[in-house]
């Protein structure tokens, strides 16, 4: 029996993921593919343009055996922590053959010099990294040009004469991470990538049958004609955005402003979250925000060294109590500690008695006896998924009028 997983978000499920999904079992010849998926909110700090029940139904749909849900802490962090989470729940499973991933590349050769840099981080590196953080880059653009004068002195430079390109694509920097945490964590999961067809990721024009999900929601977002987006979503998706839009449209970052504007009444230290440092908490609390929107506020904290990404990701983890040193003592001593089920396919039994046979993380199919599985080092971990899910679901009924059922209501999907 082989088994495939897959970390996505499905935000929402469109064509180019089910290709994906067909493309492993092709590649891979697995029997099951597992898909480990954002729940709540997403890695860029917005809530889920759709319910994570929904996107894991349409998962299903599309080919999936098996739906978890990664947990918010990892979720909505950086690419560094949201590759190294998913990674380590599927590691925990004890089943996986392969973890199959989407890139602009689209074979492994171009990644693996790089990923083994930033795995090890030679000195060399290291030392560069800081100089290009010190002189103002931001993360990304530091790491790409240490990278970029580490490999000038080695026999691999001469095939990223296009690094800046290279670590532009996003599904390319995630694989980067993939790369770096089955290393880290001494997996012997296997990885393969399959090429994104026609659309980048952050590209906002549809194209057709396959389209990115950034430019399916700028398109809905903007409220132009639902119908535009048929053809890129499988139907079991426009099923969904259709019901979504009848309620007034989709969640996105502004749908936040007053959890925000909540938190800061409360006058909290921001510097004690998750992506956040004294600087950006002081230039936080100097704007007029009480005047201001979620989008609003972060435009201005938006700097040279600071992206739009990371901000909208530290403004969420102010909102949820997501703390900077119960997250990385977590990630050191016990990464996920439960896995969450969020849905199955009715054929899949062998595949979920071969995880309870062979799995280190406990598997969680009814929330209730998630406690039994926890002990008080990590339960902030579920009371922060917990948090989350209030919050969205607060989000759908205030703007919505949507009534979700509570975490502790909600029974797997079973396809």
């Amino acid at each position: 029996m082989k088994i495939a997983g897959i970390v996505a978000e499905y935000n929402p499920f469109h064509n180019g993921h089910q290709y994906h999904i067909e493309e492993t079992r092709i590649q891979t010849g697995a029997d099951y593919v597992i898909a480990v998926m954002s729940g709540d909110f997403v890695q860029r700090g917005a809530p889920a343009f759709l319910d994570k029940y929904d996107r894991a139904y349409a998962a299903l749909a599309g080919g999936c055996d098996l739906v978890l849900e990664l947990p918010v802490i990892y979720s909505s962090a950086s690419a560094e922590f949201f590759a190294a989470g998913a990674v380590h729940l599927l590691h925990g499973l004890g089943v996986c053959d392969y973890l199959s991933f989407g890139s602009e590349a689209g074979n492994l050769e171009s990644f693996l010099p790089i990923a083994e840099i930033l795995a090890d981080e030679p000195e060399e590196y290291q030392q560069k990294l800081r100089s290009f953080l010190k002189s103002g880059l931001s993360f990304p653009a530091a790491r790409e040009k240490a990278l970029e004068e580490y490999l000038l002195n080695t026999s691999n430079f001469s095939r990223y004469r296009s690094l800046s390109a290279f670590l532009k694509g996003s599904n390319n920097i995630l694989a980067l991470e993939y790369l770096k945490a089955l290393k880290n964590t001494g997996s012997d999961i296997m990885p393969v990538t399959i090429r994104r067809r026609n659309a980048s990721y952050h590209d906002k024009e549809l194209r057709g049958h396959i389209s990115s999900a950034s430019a399916i929601r700028h398109h809905l977002l903007g409220h132009a004609d639902i119908n535009n987006i048929q053809a890129s979503v499988p139907e079991t998706t426009f099923s969904f955005i259709q019901q979504q839009q009848n309620r007034n449209g989709f969640p996105d970052l502004d749908h936040l402003t007053p959890y925000l504007h909540s938190a800061l009444i409360e006058n909290r230290d921001p510097s004690l979250y998750l992506d956040w440092d004294e600087d950006l908490a002081n230039r936080l609390y100097g704007l007029p925000w009480a005047s201001m929107s979620f989008t609003q506020i972060a435009d201005k904290l938006k700097s040279r060294n600071v992206t739009h990404s990371r901000i909208h990701r530290a403004l969420l983890h102010f909102i949820l109590r997501l703390e900077k040193e119960p997250f990385l003592t977590q990630f050191d001593q016990n990464p996920v500690p439960y896995a969450r089920i969020l849905g199955f396919r009715r054929n899949s039994s062998t595949l979920l008695k071969e995880i309870s046979r062979k799995g280190t993380v406990p598997i969680i199919t009814k929330p209730a006896s998630i406690h039994g599985c926890l002990n008080q080092a990590n339960s902030w971990v579920w009371n922060t998924d917990l948090a989350a899910s209030r919050l969205y679901q607060s989000i759908q009924f205030q703007y919505f009028h949507q009534i979700l059922p509570s975490a502790y209501e909600r029974s797997p999907i079973i396809f």
